[in-house]
């Protein structure tokens, strides 16, 4: 970027420090709103800096490449990208160091055809994950003030 390598943000180390960016996708019916929004909602209740919507899954996870933000996901409800949507901004996010993986699998190897994605700086990919993990597996029902359908 303006002749500098990228590399993610390797300082940040709690989600009180954290810059989030989040894309709704094209879901739509109520079950799957709720999951997104309580996501949201986990996130912010864990204590996140702030989050975004910036509009691009190829913008938010070269934003995270270049430590402008510090995590990206999709596919808590179904809605997550499509192959042509980050595939290169993939290869940018992890040549700049940042922890690619599912919501399903932390440990797992990432694959670009699966139904959700995590793309974070290494030291808050643990808590990132597991914060929108639980509303993914739980459908957004884990006892907070979670939005219902």
């Amino acid at each position: 970027l303006n002749d500098q390598k990228i590399s993610v943000n390797a300082h940040k180390t709690s989600l009180s420090e954290a810059v989030i960016v989040a894309e709704f996708g094209y879901e739509r019916n109520a079950a799957g709103i709720a999951r997104m929004l309580a996501s949201v909602q986990a996130l912010l209740e864990a204590g996140i800096r702030t989050l975004r919507v910036l509009g691009s899954g190829a913008l938010d996870m070269c934003y995270v490449a270049c430590g402008r933000a510090d995590a990206v996901y999709t596919g808590v409800a179904g809605e997550g990208w499509k192959p042509w949507d980050y595939a290169a901004a993939l290869v940018i996010a992890e040549e700049a160091g940042a922890k690619v993986c599912s919501l399903e699998a932390y440990e797992a190897p990432f694959t670009i055809v699966g139904k959700s994605m995590l793309c974070s700086a290494p030291r808050v990919a643990r808590s990132v994950w597991a914060t929108v993990r639980l509303e993914a597996e739980t459908g957004g029902a884990t006892g907070r003030r979670a939005f219902r359908a």
